[in-house]
């Protein structure tokens, strides 16, 4: 039964085991009922909060789906370089932006993801870095496992493997060459050298959780950003989840959680992960379908 007594997939997103998850299942339905009595659906004094990025899924995709699972409400400016032409209705300038902002407290180092969160007494806190925002963004929606040394240290652990096998990605999808003659063999080279070889172990480090989840008995945010890691080599190589039950079980539960299935299936959803000068995954070189053991869509 939904503990707030309401169908919301906040509530939903939040259910889990023991006195800690039904502690925030009970904070995410206060913030649920407070948003359907408020003026305008938003909650008094609830936080308001924009995302700045290219108009790609990208390194702020595991942001957003944070941002979906928490329930969280949020503006997003969307980048291109369109300069002379103007900009389409939604999108900004990225060359202008970066020209007026860059190397100010809204772009420190001139790069985005870029998160501002700006609370109900009008203080504002403005973060890059898509990890730095993923943890932030954690603490404040309590999905971390934080219980103790052991669960810190196994957090900054895989979470510094995703980011290795992301890193890997990135060099694969922006080499100019994957484009060329030599396309097949490094893309071949990237399934055997990263995919086969990584993939196992987050396989095993998610067995070893015994939960389901990576870390601790519920989800966080490690398991969101395991999850788009996934997802984006799935479009690379759609078998490379075929012999790992764990990992597949995972992306399902991960995609079905209803705050982030609905996400998934809504316009804020993009369509491609990459800038147009990747070598696939793009508006011009669109990527392959995910396999349908992705919650039971062709496509996520």
């Amino acid at each position: 039964e939904d503990p707030c007594g309401v169908a919301t997939s906040e509530c939903v997103a939040a259910r889990g085991r023991g006195r800690r998850s039904r502690m925030r299942a009970a904070a995410a339905c206060a913030a649920v009922l407070a948003a359907l009595v408020a003026p305008g659906g938003v909650a008094a004094g609830a936080p308001k909060v924009t995302l700045r990025y290219f108009n790609i899924r990208g390194l702020a995709e595991p942001v957003r789906l944070l941002l979906a699972l928490a329930g969280q409400e949020y503006e997003e400016v969307a980048f291109e370089s369109c300069p002379d032409a103007g900009c389409p209705e939604g999108i900004a300038d990225w060359p202008s932006f970066k020209a007026e902002h860059g190397n100010s407290e809204v772009l420190p180092f001139a790069q985005v993801p870029s998160l501002t969160w700006r609370e109900a007494d009008g203080s504002e806190l403005h973060l890059v870095q898509s990890l730095a925002i993923q943890r932030f963004l954690a603490r404040k929606f309590d999905l971390i496992a934080e219980r103790d040394d052991a669960q810190s240290a196994r957090t900054d652990m895989i979470t510094g493997g995703i980011a290795d096998v992301r890193k890997r990605y990135g060099q694969l999808v922006y080499n100019p060459e994957v484009a060329g003659p030599q396309g097949t063999r490094l893309i071949e080279a990237f399934k055997s050298d990263t995919l086969q070889n990584w993939f196992p172990f987050f396989e095993r480090l998610l067995e070893e959780s015994g939960s389901g989840w990576f870390v601790g008995d519920s989800i966080s945010f490690v398991d969101t950003m395991a999850f788009d890691m996934l997802e984006s080599n799935l479009r690379v190589d759609p078998t490379c989840l075929d012999s790992m039950p764990a990992l597949q079980a995972f992306f399902k539960r991960v995609a079905s959680v209803p705050a982030l299935q609905a996400y998934l299936s809504s316009p804020k959803r993009r369509t491609w992960s990459n800038g147009a000068s990747a070598a696939f995954d793009t508006k011009e070189k669109p990527a392959q379908a995910v396999p349908n053991f992705a919650a039971d869509k062709e496509e996520l």
